[in-house]
């Protein structure tokens, strides 16, 4: 990757990013609210646990398993430059419709019948509950799936800021409808929420859409051979998506089985590590993947190699920091956002743990990801699909073991991660023989370089561990104390790889300077 290559890179990684700490941001906002309001137990758990089923069906229609095929496929179209690929955008959106809609329609037929199958719960009540919150969200499916053809059509353009805001929206719509209507709609002012919040996310990307000549009318050329390619790179996909699907219900019907609060728990701890997960790992893969895919397509294994190297070190260099925050400083990060009203000292040990080991395999997790990307670029679908297999696999096995030990609930996050690091590797390994040569001196020398940066940071999260204000909860004293701390171990960071000259952090500088001149 050229120097101004990877400097375009960066930068584009950093709007991607700036934009997805928005969206985080407000996410911590919107579990503070929730847990507040309902704490941490009973009707937040039911929420927790039915808004999972929809939020992971979007990876099956969204923005994961079509996404990865739809991407690679709408590239080729648009440098044909025939038009082709408005047809094929307005076909794929007039397939989803078809599809979901009645998809919808059923499971509010069957709803109790769904929520029994899927979850543990034995209280009349607590089923109750959730049969009814399901179907609202379910259609929550709907939008959101459009929402995420918009968004690959756009970064396909090489337009990354607007899809970027949608999910910041999201979360606006759900703040303001839980604070508004919490009093006379009780749980049931989420409802309203996701589902205003999913349009939302489809309005805010209209304008661009419209404005690169893209429509949102129906088209039903379904044997257009573009169309009929995603499809049938759909499928390898969505196998492997549908394996990681059934392995989160897996992980949430254990839960569920556990002490009360071990869903939110679980559900709490995933907000956080999600934070940086979206910010560096899902921003990367936004503007690596269809730069790999027209890397792919010129069969340019040079760029490729360049990229894959790129992505680690973006990936390790920022990933490990965050775990290290996540594991030192997760209790004092989650007292002072989610420890007041009916959220209590003991949830929040209680999901710092979990947090903590979920952390351990953060940067193994984003690893994954990335390199399925890879594997989706170069047109080679049935590798990730059986290592997919094996990660679930293992994840599994682990969690049936874990979950019984003193650990319970941390146990079924230890499983993940001991799952994704097995899997990172069997997949590093396969592309290193699909490219013969990865050439993996340049990650190893930034590793390294980064790797001794760390230490100041690494002491100092170390010795700020040994406070013990967090303890009273969340205060307007205790929350800026904890972000002066964690802005004071950025900064650090952020000292030590200027002084050793980091590359990610030079590019992005001097992108700066240069922009300036």
């Amino acid at each position: 990757m050229s120097s101004e290559s990877r400097r375009s890179t960066s930068v584009s990684a950093l709007v991607v990013m700036t934009a997805t700490m928005f969206s985080r941001v407000l996410g911590f906002v919107k579990i503070a609210l929730i847990s507040h309001l309902f704490g941490a137990t009973g009707k937040a758990d039911v929420f927790n646990f039915v808004f999972d089923i929809p939020n992971n069906l979007r990876k099956l229609m969204a923005e994961g398993a079509l996404s990865s095929a739809f991407i690679p496929t709408l590239s080729q179209s648009i440098a044909a430059k025939d038009g082709s690929d408005k047809r094929l955008v307005r076909t794929l959106l007039t397939f989803q419709v078809l599809i979901l809609v009645p998809l919808c329609i059923l499971a509010v037929i069957f709803k109790r019948e769904v929520i029994l199958f899927l979850s543990e719960y034995e209280d009349p009540e607590q089923i109750e509950l959730a049969a009814s919150l399901f179907q609202f969200f379910i259609h929550y499916i709907v939008f959101v799936s459009i929402s995420a053809v918009l968004m690959a059509t756009l970064n396909s353009r090489r337009h990354f800021l607007t899809p970027a805001l949608a999910p910041i929206v999201f979360s606006i719509c759900v703040i303001i409808s839980v604070t508004a209507f919490h009093r006379k709609w009780d749980i049931f002012s989420m409802a309203l929420g996701v589902l205003s919040g999913g349009v939302a996310q489809i309005l805010i990307q209209l304008p661009a859409f419209y404005k690169n000549g893209y429509r949102l009318a129906p088209d039903f050329h379904f044997r257009d051979p573009y169309f009929r390619t995603i499809l049938r790179r759909w499928v390898p996909v969505l196998f492997a998506s549908c394996i990681f699907f059934v392995n989160q219900l897996i992980a949430n019907k254990f839960a569920s089985g556990l002490e009360d609060g071990s869903v939110s728990a679980l559900k709490n701890s995933i907000i956080f590590w999600q934070l940086p997960q979206g910010i560096f790992g899902a921003s990367l893969s936004t503007v690596l993947f269809p730069k790999m895919s027209r890397e792919a397509a010129e069969n340019d294994l040079d760029g490729l190699r360049r990229s894959v190297n790129y992505g680690l070190t973006f990936l390790f260099l920022l990933l490990i920091p965050s775990s290290l925050i996540l594991i030192l400083f997760g209790p004092q990060m989650t007292a002072v956002t989610l420890q007041h009203g009916k959220f209590t000292l003991n949830d929040t040990v209680l999901t710092a743990q979990v947090l903590a080991f979920y952390s351990i395999g953060l940067f193994f997790s984003a690893g994954f990801t990335f390199l399925q990307r890879f594997f989706y670029s170069r047109q080679k679908f049935a590798l990730p699909v059986a290592v997919s297999v094996v990660l679930v696999a293992i994840d599994i096995v682990c969690s049936l073991q874990l979950k019984e030990t003193s650990l319970r609930v941390s146990g079924l996050a230890l499983a993940n991660s001991i799952a994704f690091t097995a899997a990172f590797f069997i997949q590093l390994v396969l592309v290193k023989r699909d490219l013969k040569n990865i050439g993996f001196m340049s990650f190893l020398k930034e590793a390294g370089k980064g790797t001794l940066a760390m230490i100041p940071f690494t002491a100092y999260l170390i010795g700020v561990g040994f406070l013990d204000y967090w303890k009273s909860g969340f205060s307007a004293v205790n929350f800026l104390i904890a972000a002066l701390l964690g802005i004071g171990a950025v900064l650090i960071l952020f000292a030590s790889f200027y002084l050793f000259k980091i590359e990610i952090l030079s590019d992005i500088l001097k992108r700066r300077r240069k922009s300036r001149d």
